[in-house]
Parts: structure tokens; C-alpha cells; sequence
């Protein structure tokens, strides 16, 4: 069931780290609204928060806000949020719509489910339509001006495609390949006619679980480097467990042609929609793999540098392919229309963020990298070393690029 009324939900502001103000935050300042739109109170410590829609059951963790000191202004200057000046149309003809600050609901591919399907299909569009209008009511009256749409969580598409194959949370199964209408053209439009900025989401190398990618048909690169993995070996994807314990695959970087791949569907995104921007999650190699040298033996026997095979080398193998991957798509992005904002979300703890190949150092340092970094605080004001003092003190020290800027995912 589900009710109009907001959850709570994730509120995000740039916060630039530079100007030290996430030192300054204190646990007062970082909290969780527990009251709902219509003014009653919600009961559940956990409740769905991230889309706009409050479900009976408890899906979600509470979101926060950060909301930075404000400054003295001048009496001409508007205490709104501005969208950004000077944007240019680019090569597609488009002006992406963006703010500063951004306010920033996340809508998900678990807490949109229900959203995509009925009884195991596609819901109608009317049914559809009809949903997302109340979601992009909700984020309206609760402030937000961004949302990021997840559309890749697992090596598929929440869109008709011509590379990724279709998604089971829209169509139901991996096997099934037809859309009845285009999902997130509805959710684009929608929230642009209200003046929401929309930031296309990816997760750039983790696939399906084991029995899933084997119901994906013939006609994807993912069909065809899964076939070629369990009958020869290959490992342009490679299996190993995700955080959570689940068996699933994983594309490997350190082959050009697989981060062409990737770069292709961010292309084809571009291409066909007019978003603002491309958000890209975590999952780059998962920890299990850490001192596996087994998973891309082929991909460092072709590219990688040296004839060690030690693990260290093997990390500085797969951290300089994330890094590859990270900078074209970047490259990508910018080529169609410079106004486009590129971001990336990382675990919030750098180190450990470095286990899983994500080099912030490398991105929050030079140019062509990020223009906007999202690190996962998901720790706590409590937490013994992941604290948020302390996870903001390690990120000061790598923010020395000023034109990145850091928005912290607080839950």
C-alpha cells in the first residue's frame, strides 16, 4: 500500500569542503524529520524515503540534511536557488538544468519496484503516469530541485536499448526484452516540467546474480562475454560475492574494449534523452577480490605493465583501468555539453573505498576526472573510526581540485 504523504527523505546541499564547513557540523545540525507531509507522525524508525512515496513496510534507512552557515547577503541578491547561468546548448540543442545547491532526492531501483511493475509486469502507462505524477508532487512541495534516477543498477536497462539488455524491475524478467512504453522518457519529461533537474544513475560494473544473467538473451555484449566466461574461461566478466553475500557477476575494466562498453551506454543515454547529468555509484571491484589475482589474469596478461604478478602490482593494474574508465566517461559527458555535470559516489571511508579501486585521490586532485564527488557517509555521528568528523578530515585532504565539489550522502 502506499499513501501520499513524504517519508522522510534524502536532502543533500553542495557542501564545498575547502571552506571547512562540514568541520563545523555538529549533531544538531545533522538530522532526520520524523513528520510526515499531511503532519502526522510516522511510527516506523525505517520507512521508504527516498522517492517521494511512503510504503507500509520499512525499505529504507533516514536521510539527512546538511545545511551549511549561511551568509550575509545583499539586499539585491535572491535567497533562492539559482539554476546554473551562461549554459550552452551543446551538440544535441539542450540546456541542462542544474542548481546551485542542489537539493537532492535519490529514487532508486528497489524503492521504484512497485513503481515499473504490477503483478510481475509492466504496469500500464496510464498506472505509471499517473504515480510519477504524485512522486514529482511530492519532491516539488518537499523542496528538491534534483533527482537521480536509477536506470543501470546491474548491467541493464530501464530504457529501450540497443546495448544493455532490458531489466527485470521493468519488464519483469531478464528473459523478457519488450517495453511497453519508455519509462524513464515519462520520468525525464515529468520532472522537467517542473523544473527538476534530472541526473541519469548508473552502476558502472556490477551485473546479475548467477541465475539471472543466464536468462539474458542473444544480442548484448553481456550475453556474449557471460557465454564465453562459463565455456572458455574468459574474463571480461568475472564472478565473485558482493557485500551483501550474493554470487554475482562483474564486468572487468582492465580490458579497453569492456570500458568502451560502458562508455557506450553513457553515450547512448546521452544521445537519446536530455539529461543533466550522469551519476555513477559505487561497485567498482568488490572486496572479495582484493588479493584474488585469479578474476583478471587474461586482461594483465594483455594490458597490464611488467611482468609482476604480485597483488600490489594487480591492484595498481585495476586501479589505473577505474581510472581509465572514470576519466572517459568524464570525456564523454563533457563532449556532449560542458554545462553536464559528471559525479561519482564512493564509499564514504577513503580507504576503503581504495580496496575497491576507486582512487578519490586521483579524481578530487586533477582535471577530467569528477565535477562533483558524493561520498557515502553511511556511518554515523558515532561510528569509532568512520565517524563523520573524521571521514570529512580525510576527504579535506584529497578536495584540492576547486572546481570539484563534494556532496556528502548522509543516512
Amino acid at each position: 500500500a502506499l499513501t501520499v504523504g513524504v517519508g522522510v527523505l534524502i536532502h543533500i546541499v553542495v557542501v564545498d569542503i575547502r571552506s571547512n564547513i562540514c568541520e563545523q557540523l555538529t549533531a544538531d545540525q545533522i538530522y532526520a524529520s520524523d513528520v510526515n507531509m499531511d503532519g502526522s507522525v510516522m511510527t516506523n524508525d525505517y520507512v521508504l524515503i527516498r522517492m517521494g512515496l511512503k510504503f507500509s513496510t520499512p525499505l529504507g534507512t533516514l536521510g539527512a540534511y546538511v545545511e551549511p552557515p549561511v551568509e550575509e547577503s545583499s539586499e539585491e541578491e535572491s535567497s533562492e536557488e539559482e539554476s546554473s547561468e551562461d549554459v550552452s546548448e551543446g551538440i544535441t540543442g539542450y540546456k541542462p538544468l542544474n542548481y546551485d545547491p542542489m537539493k537532492i532526492m535519490k529514487l532508486t531501483q528497489w524503492d521504484m519496484s512497485n513503481i515499473y511493475l504490477s503483478s510481475g509486469s509492466q504496469r500500464s502507462e496510464s498506472s505509471f503516469s499517473s504515480r510519477v505524477d504524485t512522486i514529482v508532487s511530492n519532491c516539488v512541495n518537499g523542496g528538491f530541485n534534483t533527482v537521480l534516477i536509477q536506470i543501470r543498477p546491474f548491467g541493464d536497462s530501464f530504457y529501450p536499448s540497443e546495448i544493455y539488455p532490458a531489466s527485470e524491475f521493468i519488464t519483469g524478467s531478464y528473459s523478457n526484452t519488450t517495453f511497453k512504453y519508455d519509462p524513464f522518457k515519462i520520468l525525464l519529461d515529468k520532472f522537467h516540467a517542473a523544473n527538476i533537474s534530472v541526473h541519469a544513475w548508473i552502476n558502472p560494473l556490477r551485473l546479475m546474480d548467477s541465475s539471472d544473467i543466464a536468462k539474458v538473451p542473444s544480442g548484448t555484449k553481456i550475453y556474449d562475454w557471460y557465454r564465453s566466461n562459463i565455456n572458455n574461461g574468459d574474463d571480461h566478466m568475472f564472478k565473485s560475492t558482493d557485500a551483501g553475500g550474493t554470487t554475482r557477476y562483474y564486468l572487468n575494466p582492465g580490458y579497453p574494449e569492456v570500458r568502451d562498453y560502458i562508455i557506450s551506454g553513457i553515450d547512448e543515454i546521452l544521445r537519446l534523452y536530455h539529461v543533466d547529468g550522469v551519476f555513477m555509484d559505487d561497485y567498482f571491484y568488490p572486496e572479495a577480490v582484493y588479493s584474488d589475482r585469479s578474476i583478471d589474469s587474461g586482461a594483465f596478461a594483455a594490458y597490464g605493465s611488467g611482468s609482476s604478478s604480485s597483488s600490489s602490482t594487480r591492484r595498481s593494474f585495476r586501479m589505473a583501468s577505474v581510472n581509465a574508465l572514470v576519466k572517459g566517461i568524464y570525456s564523454k559527458v563533457h563532449s556532449y555539453n560542458d554545462s553536464l555535470i559528471y559525479g561519482v559516489s564512493p564509499n564514504g571511508d577513503i580507504d576503503y573505498a581504495r580496496q575497491e579501486m576507486a582512487d578519490c585521490a586521483t579524481w578530487c586532485s586533477n582535471e577530467g576526472y569528477v565535477d562533483i564527488m558524493y561520498p557515502q557517509f553511511y556511518y554515523g555521528m558515532l561510528h569509532g573510526s568512520c565517524n563523520i568528523p573524521t571521514l570529512t578530515s580525510k576527504w579535506a585532504n584529497v578536495m584540492t581540485n576547486s572546481t570539484v565539489k563534494f556532496a556528502p550522502i548522509l543516512t
